[in-house]
């Protein structure tokens, strides 16, 4: 697996940092962004803990092969976000293998608040460091908006190594 990503080869368009015990963002995840990605706008296949993680690795092998297999990454900011560990140690490590080419996105969930970002994340997420931001809403014109933002930044099959 090792030589895998450090030969480039990429098998995920992106990695997808989210807390996996807030039963909103995973039904939003898992019934929403998933289908709509993967079919409606035939993108490669994203890395979804719990369905692409290959069971029996550490908590830090997990985070590192999936992102070391991915284009890029996205982070969907929600509430509970940065309370989680997980998102937390994933985002991090996202940032500092992705973030100098440009490749993360955050989405803004529409429970976000601004004032609940940590002073460490708020840096990271500052559009000056190449960190795409969009947010999701329920109106339709937002959400137009939306699909078409992501659709733009995720990468096409053409980059992505399907062996």
């Amino acid at each position: 697996m090792l030589q895998r990503y450090l030969n480039g080869e990429l098998h995920y368009s992106s990695y997808v940092i989210y807390p996996y015990d807030d039963d909103i963002t995973i039904r939003w995840v898992t019934d929403i962004l998933v289908p709509k990605v993967e079919r409606t706008l035939q993108k490669p296949q994203m890395f979804i803990k719990g369905r692409d993680d290959l069971g029996g690795e550490t908590f830090i092998d997990e985070i590192v092969r999936g992102i070391m297999l991915s284009q890029t990454a996205i982070w969907i900011i929600c509430p509970e976000f940065f309370q989680d560990k997980y998102c937390k140690m994933s985002a991090n490590f996202a940032f500092h293998q992705l973030g100098s080419k440009n490749n993360l996105l955050v989405i803004l969930e529409n429970r976000f608040e601004r004032y609940s970002v940590p002073k460490h994340f708020a840096n990271m997420m500052h559009p000056n460091v190449g960190v795409a931001r969009v947010r999701y809403t329920d109106n339709e014109e937002g959400l137009s908006l939306f699909w078409a933002k992501l659709d733009k930044f995720l990468p096409a099959w053409s980059s992505i190594n399907t062996n």
